[in-house]
């Protein structure tokens, strides 16, 4: 039973990355691979904040995504100026710089060996350990995601994305500035990332730079693909179809290492089948020209 409510804390906390960064590629059309970015920045705030500095787990998680949402910044504004091949490759090189920050700033990050000790979620004394009270707060996390973004969607905000995303030009003639579409997208995107990476440290009560790298980006754009981009329960229902198959496998018999094995393959033909055969995903969302 344990291992189930794992499982279920694991697809909260992917739905809600899956939900977030939907937000640029569904709605802006931006294929970016620096989520686990934010992520990382998230759960890095939190944990030191928490470890070195002391504060209370309210304010550490609740500045999570601050940081994440002013590291987006200057990506949002290099994204005015660049498209297709090249913004997806700035994404990139924000990703490869932030991890090489925390795999040689051992002083403050831990280095390789990461940081450790997390305290977990508190309420006063009251410390929470098990598993079930997370599915909880995974939930909240995850229907708050998916609130701002359907809020998002809704509004004039979602509809400017959508115009910017269909055709910048024309956009941009209707009043749509480059820099209010794509600030507030990867803002909003960002800070989602990062509250989920600050929760996910306090779960764990360990991060390090191998669990936020390319091939945590390259997952998370998978479970939006696969689910459907620019679509409500698309991303959620990704997420859940690539966490439950590689525990599948690791429930069937097979070895950590061939599970990794596995895991990244899946990613690989998951991408590869639904570009090619179903490029609106499941449930029929935005198609990437």
């Amino acid at each position: 039973m344990t291992y189930v409510l794992h499982i279920a804390v694991l697809w909260t906390f992917a739905a809600s990355l899956a939900v977030s960064l939907d937000l640029v590629v569904g709605r802006l059309g931006i294929l970016s691979l620096c989520h686990s970015a934010f992520y990382a920045t998230g759960a890095y705030t939190t944990a030191l904040l928490l470890t070195r500095a002391g504060v209370p787990w309210a304010v550490a998680v609740g500045l999570s995504p601050v940081a994440a949402a002013l590291l987006s910044l200057p990506l949002a504004s290099v994204s005015r100026r660049l498209r297709h091949d090249a913004l997806v490759l700035a994404t990139l090189a924000v990703l490869l710089v932030l991890i090489e920050l925390a795999r040689n700033l051992r002083g403050l990050t831990g280095g390789l060996d990461g940081i450790s000790g997390i305290p977990p979620l508190s309420f006063g004394p009251l410390r929470v350990r098990h598993e079930l009270p997370w599915v909880g707060v995974g939930l909240l996390q995850l229907a708050l995601a998916l609130g701002v973004v359907s809020r998002i969607g809704a509004s004039p905000l979602g509809r400017a994305l959508c115009a910017y995303r269909d055709d910048p030009t024309v956009a941009a003639t209707l009043g749509v500035r480059p820099w209010y579409a794509t600030g507030h997208a990867f803002a909003l995107s960002a800070g989602l990332a990062g509250l989920t990476g600050g929760l996910y440290a306090t779960y764990a009560s360990y991060i390090g730079p191998a669990l936020f790298g390319f091939d945590a980006s390259v997952l998370m754009l998978a479970m939006v693909v696969v689910g459907g981009a620019g679509t409500t329960w698309g991303p959620p229902l990704g997420a859940l179809a690539l966490v439950l198959v590689p525990e599948a496998a690791r429930a069937i018999g097979f070895s950590s290492a061939a599970v990794g094995a596995f895991q990244q393959i899946l990613f690989a033909l998951a991408l590869l089948t639904f570009v090619l055969w179903r490029p609106r995903g499941l449930l029929g969302g935005y198609r990437f020209r």
